[in-house]
């Protein structure tokens, strides 16, 4: 004993025999092996923290090989669309200008698709490189969110899915750049209308103050975006921001994309101040995306009210979200 503390001991000895062969003494030596111990279990705890390590770095390998299959599968199926399209055109298939123009609508939604594809692949080169630019100027927020919910009308109209407004009545200011925010917000919105194929998406804005530990007794605004989709396990949502990561393996399949779009907005958003976060009951049972934008001022402390508002999307409800 040391005080109150145990401390770990070896000990040997050696007896001392009289001239009958007696032992009539003996010598106790003991030597206090509390370092080597320590030592020992920072060995151990080492080895531990590099298994680890290797087993993290293994991992990110598999996806990053998951990944780069599913980007070359997703980029073939886009440029699939545009050959085969232009193709029928030239080589004279087309019975009449309606089937040509059929094709070229064809053609042109699959360059869409192509374009969104490698901009997210140009955009994490930028974020890894360190080399993505910020215009951050003063946004009117709901004007910057119309802008993204338009862009997605069409899949929000395909899936017949109804589109619910809670916005707050008061007009909110937010520091941040013009072209990154909308483009988080389209990100967002996208994922939603995604992997929901039956049921609504919501979206709400609020000003509060931010419950993270990073960002204490700070207010921000908020874009809150539910779906009734696919759900993410408990388990599974703490790692929903890492590059290459898509949840449910091949339930996510038939959907198709890059699974960078939550990566991607959740950088952008630390970059101008902000933040995403996400959570959802768990399979089957939607999930909800926040995200915190930086506020012009701080005078929007005052929460103000919410008036909730449903539409069913349709095309002449175009000019609403202008």
């Amino acid at each position: 004993h040391r005080g109150n503390k145990l401390i770990p001991i070896e000990s040997w000895g050696t007896p001392i025999y009289d001239r009958q062969g007696n032992i009539k003494y003996a010598i106790l030596a003991f030597n206090d092996i509390t370092e080597r111990q320590q030592a020992c279990a920072q060995r151990v705890l080492f080895a531990q923290e590099l298994e680890a390590k290797n087993m993290a770095l293994q991992e990110m390998d598999r996806l990053k090989d998951e990944f780069l299959k599913r980007t070359t599968r997703e980029l073939r199926t886009p440029l699939n669309g545009i050959m085969g399209s232009i193709s029928l055109i030239v080589d004279g298939f087309c019975d009449d200008r309606e089937e040509e123009i059929e094709m070229l609508q064809q053609a042109h939604r699959s360059s869409l698709q192509l374009f969104e594809l490698i901009s997210e692949l140009l955009d994490l080169n930028g974020l890894q490189s360190g080399n993505i630019s910020l215009n951050i100027k003063s946004l009117d927020l709901h004007s910057c969110l119309a802008k993204s919910i338009y862009l997605q009308l069409p899949n929000l109209q395909d899936k017949s899915l109804k589109l619910i407004k809670q916005y707050s009545q008061q007009t909110i200011k937010v520091k941040a750049d013009s072209k990154k925010l909308k483009q988080v917000f389209i990100n967002i919105l996208g994922n939603a209308i995604k992997f929901t194929e039956r049921g609504s998406i919501t979206i709400s804005t609020n000003v509060k103050v931010a419950t993270s530990g990073n960002y204490p007794q700070a207010s921000f605004a908020f874009v809150t975006v539910q779906d009734t989709g696919v759900g993410i396990e408990p388990k599974r949502q703490s790692q929903m921001f890492e590059a290459f990561m898509m949840e449910y393996g091949s339930v996510t399949r038939p959907y198709g994309g890059s699974g960078l779009g939550l990566t991607i907005a959740q950088n952008f958003m630390k970059m101008m101040g902000g933040f995403v976060t996400l959570k959802s009951p768990g399979k089957n049972k939607g999930t909800i995306v926040e995200i915190a934008i930086p506020l012009v001022t701080e005078t929007a402390m005052d929460l103000p009210s919410v008036v909730p508002s449903s539409e069913r999307v349709s095309q002449t409800s175009h000019s609403e979200h202008l």
